[in-house]
């Protein structure tokens, strides 16, 4: 009698679980590589720099009233993180998986917010590892207290990642 009592306890358990995770709604499938080998490490870089930081989630996300997951109100072509440094400039950055900085050439948007930016004399990059974003705006920032604004500018302009062959 012991052993139907468990059994039947167990199929309960695995149903009471089952409706949990579909209440929570649906799980996202693929995984965004940038988040754990980029986003990680600059954040906490940044973290060290003393810099305030935001990141910005452009995603959509599920609603439990809708039933149906609801877009968010970024605007498109939003990078993922804005911060400030220690110096007051504004800084946004674009994080992209390892190897696949090029892919902002696949979205125009977002090229021309990061461009915009520079423009405006803000550090704005594309990058895929905490290292490169430590020597981008490393020689940024000697190159604005130098007072050479222009070569600041064309420096994160040549930086930006150029289109691939194959594209």
């Amino acid at each position: 009698m012991q052993d139907h009592k468990d059994r039947v306890r167990a199929a309960m358990n695995k149903f009471y679980q089952r409706q949990e995770k579909k209440e929570q709604g649906p799980q996202r499938k693929n995984d965004k590589p940038e988040k754990k080998l980029v986003e990680a490490p600059c954040k906490k870089l940044m973290k060290s720099w003393g810099w305030s930081y935001q990141i910005i989630e452009a995603k959509a996300v599920w609603s439990k009233k809708r039933q149906r997951f609801v877009n968010s109100h970024v605007k498109k072509g939003t990078v993922d993180c804005s911060a400030t440094d220690n110096y007051g400039f504004s800084c946004w950055i674009e994080f992209k998986a390892p190897g696949r900085r090029a892919d902002v050439n696949k979205n125009e948007q977002q090229l021309n917010f990061v461009r915009q930016k520079i423009m405006q004399n803000a550090f704005s990059v594309v990058v895929d590892s905490a290292e490169l974003l430590e020597e981008y705006y490393s020689e940024w920032i000697r190159l604005r207290w130098d007072g050479d604004l222009a070569g600041a500018r064309q420096y994160l302009l040549d930086a930006l990642p150029k289109k691939r062959r194959d594209e």
